[in-house]
């Protein structure tokens, strides 16, 4: 027989059956080593791609989940605004009432002072109220309203008992 590439013919038969022991071997090992490892990084990557594909979709939801958030507040700001201008037109139109009242008591005080006055007989010292005894009665009328109106009210009597006062010191002077 002869030589292949100066080769002898048990080396030729040695590396046909290594290479057909490769064959075997690296189907063998593929089977049951490649594969498996192949499976394994499949689904590493598949597991990956899930939680970032997840973690996306939950971004956009917390993004949702803030706009829902911040509308809410906006709302409710919008509404602590609505309650606290009631809240001061209240307060303002209970002042107004408070005031009037107070006018309207004053006015009474005024007209039922002015009316006891008028009472009093002609023959008093130039036609004033000679009841000087009821005037501390008025001036304790005056605690029972408010102290806006009450003011002028108190200033009023006072005058009146000053005046009173005048007139009966003058009076006895002259007479």
């Amino acid at each position: 027989m002869e030589r292949l590439f100066n080769l002898d013919p048990q080396l030729l038969a040695d590396t046909v059956l290594l290479m057909l022991a490769m064959l075997v071997m690296y189907t063998l090992l593929s089977y049951l080593l490649f594969n498996p490892a192949r499976d394994f990084l499949k689904k590493r990557q598949e597991r990956i791609k899930n939680d970032i594909d997840t973690a996306q979709a939950d971004k956009e939801q917390a993004k949702l989940l803030k706009e829902d958030y911040d509308a809410r507040i906006k709302n409710i700001n919008k509404e602590a605004d609505e309650i606290l201008s009631q809240a001061r037109q209240k307060a303002l139109q209970n002042a107004e009432d408070i005031k009037a009242q107070a006018n309207e008591e004053a006015a009474r005080i005024i007209a039922r002072a002015q009316a006891q006055r008028c009472r009093c007989p002609p023959e008093t010292s130039q036609g004033k109220c000679c009841r000087i005894s009821e005037i501390p009665s008025l001036a304790a009328q005056c605690s029972t309203i408010p102290l806006i109106s009450a003011f002028g009210v108190c200033l009023i009597v006072s005058a009146s008992i000053i005046f009173s006062r005048i007139v009966s010191v003058s009076s006895k002077l002259y007479s």
